[in-house]
């Protein structure tokens, strides 16, 4: 019974350490894969056709969507990481295993967040102002930049 119970938590310490490690991995990749996957969409609608950027602010728009969703997905991630870094700390308290594991804070995932809500920030206002220059209600907001 008690060779039973020990492959238990055996079975759960490497389920929980899995899971970490992908749940850290996801947390360096999502930035990355969204920032340069919008950025290579958005290069291939920067060709000025007929003196005006062709569904620019359409792609934009839908960048800015995408971060919110991929900002409110990391978030997600960094707490269910947080959940299995806990679970590994108690299934060693329970099984008297010295201490390998401990809860940190996010050190360097709230940096990759950020960059991601910076990003996501960056092309909300940029469609913000290609929407309002396409309606002709262009503003102060531009700096002449656009």
């Amino acid at each position: 019974m008690e060779d039973q119970l020990d492959k238990t938590i055996n079975t759960l310490l490497t389920e929980a350490n899995n899971r970490s490690r992908w749940y850290s991995s996801q947390l360096w990749q999502l930035p990355f894969a969204y920032i340069g996957g919008t950025a290579v969409t958005i290069a291939q609608f920067m060709e000025i056709k007929d003196g005006h950027f062709e569904y620019l602010d359409i792609v934009v728009s839908l960048s800015a969507i995408l971060g919110g969703i991929v900002c409110w997905h990391m978030l997600k991630v960094r707490a269910a990481k947080r959940r299995a870094i806990y679970l590994l700390i108690h299934l060693e308290e329970q099984s008297g295993l010295t201490k390998k594991y401990r809860a940190q804070q996010g050190k360097v995932a709230l940096p990759m967040i950020i960059a991601t809500f910076v990003a996501t920030f960056f092309y909300a206002n940029w469609a913000i102002a290609l929407i309002c220059k396409s309606w002709k209600q262009w503003n102060w907001l531009t700096c002449g930049s656009i």
